[in-house]
């Protein structure tokens, strides 16, 4: 019983910790969809969706590579090493993506008729962002080895309350705008990547040039995932870029504010790493057919639940974005039906993946039809309006899901399907 206390307080602390950031981050966003005015808000959803794209493309998933690769090691040559050696493929990765990103963005801003000055104060904001995001998830990395999430979340959860302030504090002044939010945010990250490093410096020694070995090791685990990760990168942030590029300065606020609700389902998937993944990882053959429907379904209710009170009762969700967007009453519903089709994908992704039923053609099956269903829809579909964007996302999703679907069929058939009895 004594040794299950330890394990239930760091349980509590990732779970508190977690959820603090995952608040803070939603509250802020919310938050900005209220103070910001439409156009100030489309210039932000420009914004963040380069931002999710230049993120992974200056990391090409090295933050989440280093616990694999340190598989335990705790001793501090070797987390420094690793923690150089991703430090020098991301300045690498970051110098290519950068100028590309940085072209792109000012292409798409200049587009909609704002101007180069404020374009280039935004992107220089971006790549300040972008860079030291990245030092913040290795020297976190420490922490999570040695499972000291008080130490992980504590920061992390200060300057997310900061930047929620510091915002604040701008629009109480009425001075209050995307270049202010944008350089409070990077400021913010700034600081708290190098609070990190400080932090860190105990439970590590890092060399000056990077070993050659480590090197080599860490680019042979990312490397088989370059391709699926330069997916998501633009997959990510699609509808964005497509209203951008159609559509009007309106309909690009309206489609970051109908992102604001979709962030509700991200949080909740956040978790499935952590509830179900572990769940399904252990469970028994003979329970685990009972155990992945049993997921499935509650996942399911939950969203068919959601969905339907998109339809049914679309005003409580526009209060919560405010009275600038009362014309999206009529997209609830559809928003909702694409955010419920995502989540599952996910859902379906995380057991999968704790079964390590990991096949070739199942990833490469994925992005096919992903790219399939959207060609079809550009050549097709008027994309400069908010109604057709959200469209769009349902289809997109949908094929995402049903892939996901086979995937598990076919997965099941090669083991026996067994229900038995708890």
């Amino acid at each position: 019983m004594r040794c299950l206390i330890p394990k239930a307080k760091k349980l509590a602390e990732f779970f508190l910790g977690q959820a603090s950031i995952q608040v803070l981050n939603l509250l802020t966003g919310f938050m900005l969809l209220r103070w910001l005015n439409v156009e100030q808000y489309a210039i932000y959803t420009l914004l963040t969706g380069f931002q999710g794209t230049v993120g992974i493309l200056a990391e090409m998933g090295l933050g989440n590579s280093l616990v694999g690769l340190l598989a335990g090691r705790t001793d501090k040559e070797t987390v420094g090493g690793y923690i150089r050696s991703a430090k020098h493929y991301q300045t690498l990765f970051f110098l290519i993506a950068a100028p590309v990103m940085a072209a792109a963005f000012l292409w798409l801003f200049l587009r909609q008729g704002w101007g180069w000055q404020l374009g280039v104060v935004l992107v220089l904001a971006l790549l300040a962002n972008t860079f030291f995001l990245s030092w913040n998830n290795y020297y976190s990395v420490p922490f999570l080895i040695r499972h000291d999430m008080a130490g992980l979340y504590l920061l992390q959860t200060g300057f997310a309350a900061l930047r929620l302030a510091a915002c604040w504090v701008f629009h109480i002044g009425g001075a209050i705008s995307t270049a202010a939010v944008a350089w409070i945010t990077a400021l913010a990250t700034t600081a708290m990547s190098l609070a990190r490093r400080k932090q860190a410096l105990p439970l590590l020694e890092e060399p000056k040039d990077p070993d050659l070995e480590k090197n080599q090791e860490a680019l042979r685990l990312i490397r088989p995932m370059i391709p699926a990760t330069l997916f998501f990168a633009f997959q990510g942030q699609i509808s964005i870029y497509l209203i951008s590029f159609f559509g009007r300065q309106e309909s690009i606020a309206e489609v970051g504010a109908l992102g604001r609700i979709s962030q509700i389902f991200v949080m909740l998937g956040a978790f499935n790493g952590v509830f179900i993944a572990p769940q399904i990882a252990r469970t028994a053959e003979s329970l685990l057919a009972r155990k992945y429907l049993t997921i499935f379904l509650a996942a399911f209710a939950l969203c068919a639940f959601g969905t339907l009170g998109g339809f049914v009762a679309p005003q409580y969700l526009i209060w919560i974005l405010g009275e600038k967007y009362l014309d999206l009453s009529p997209l609830m519903g559809w928003l909702l039906l694409s955010s419920s089709l995502a989540y599952l994908t996910n859902v379906l992704f995380s057991m999968h993946s704790a079964r390590k039923w990991i096949f070739s053609w199942g990833v490469w099956a994925y992005i096919v039809s992903v790219l399939f269903s959207q060609c079809i829809m550009l050549c097709f579909m008027d994309l400069s309006t908010t109604y057709s964007v959200v469209l769009f996302g349902i289809y997109s999703n949908a094929a995402s899901f049903f892939v996901q679907v086979v995937w598990g069929f076919y997965a099941f058939s090669r083991e026996p399907l067994t229900y038995g009895t708890p």
